[in-house]
């Protein structure tokens, strides 16, 4: 994460960011798609197929704004603070209801309950990462 931390701090135009805590947003927004995707991948091989569709769904979407969420952040010559707001709002959402969904299916199935864990510290990072963002002033 370090290399990460010096690319970041090298071509930032923000100010007033911590560029450690948007560092570890960023990983954890990648280890979540990660899980998520897996988790999606091990929910279409259970036999109960029809009762994981929410799982999936939530799985699928999650990954996919949280990559985006991961991109967006590694961007940093002037970025469109409005939107990355919108999104880091919309990626706290996500990982938040992901996370509970998951929850659900985690007493029958682990890759469930680490995927619920993940989520729920994605959610926790993109929030502060929405506060840091809104402590700067809009362009």
């Amino acid at each position: 994460m370090q290399d990460l931390e010096a690319v970041i701090a090298g071509s930032s135009t923000l100010e007033n960011v911590h560029i450690k805590s948007l560092a570890h947003c960023i990983e954890v927004c990648l280890q979540c798609a990660a899980s998520c995707t897996a988790c999606a991948d091990e929910c279409l091989d259970e036999p109960e197929l029809a009762d994981m569709r929410r799982c999936i769904r939530m799985n699928i979407d999650c990954a996919d704004i949280v990559s985006v969420i991961a991109r967006l952040l590694s961007r940093r010559g002037e970025p469109e603070l409005s939107a990355l707001r919108a999104v880091l709002e919309a990626g706290t959402s996500i990982a938040t209801q992901c996370a509970s969904e998951t929850l659900k299916h985690a007493p029958t199935y682990e890759y469930c309950r680490l995927t619920s864990e993940i989520c729920s510290l994605c959610a926790r990072e993109c929030e502060e990462a929405l506060s840091m963002l809104c402590a700067v002033p809009s362009a």
